[in-house]
């Protein structure tokens, strides 16, 4: 089991709030109830019987650079020079998420569920 979600870590914007103000209203509606810390997502998972493979936040400064960036060039219709900066920002994505775990990002968390049953 992969999942990829949103933390209830504050959110420290790297540029002025009005840009996020399309993603605020999509995520009330798509991750309602679906916002934890790294150790209560964890946790749940415990107890319903899963396995904790890894569990990390995400890519630090690197990543939430790049997703700011991206963000903000898609509310300003900038979509020429998000598409000419894709490479970049993905890039900066990648190395933030293989550097640094600063607990500050989005929760990941690859889990596992051994099934009892024999054939």
């Amino acid at each position: 089991l992969h999942i990829q979600v949103p933390s209830n870590n504050d959110f420290n914007p790297i540029f002025q709030e009005k840009y996020f103000n399309k993603l605020w209203e999509w995520e009330k509606g798509e991750h309602v109830g679906e916002v934890y810390n790294l150790q209560q997502l964890v946790q749940i998972l415990k107890e319903i019987g899963f396995e904790i493979v890894s569990a990390r936040t995400d890519g630090g400064w690197p990543h939430a650079f790049a997703w700011q960036l991206g963000e903000v060039l898609m509310s300003k219709n900038h979509i020429v020079i998000l598409a000419i900066l894709l490479p970049i920002l993905k890039l900066l994505i990648y190395l933030g998420n293989l550097l640094i775990d600063d607990g500050k990002g989005n929760l990941v968390v690859l889990a596992q569920k051994y099934n009892n049953i024999d054939y």
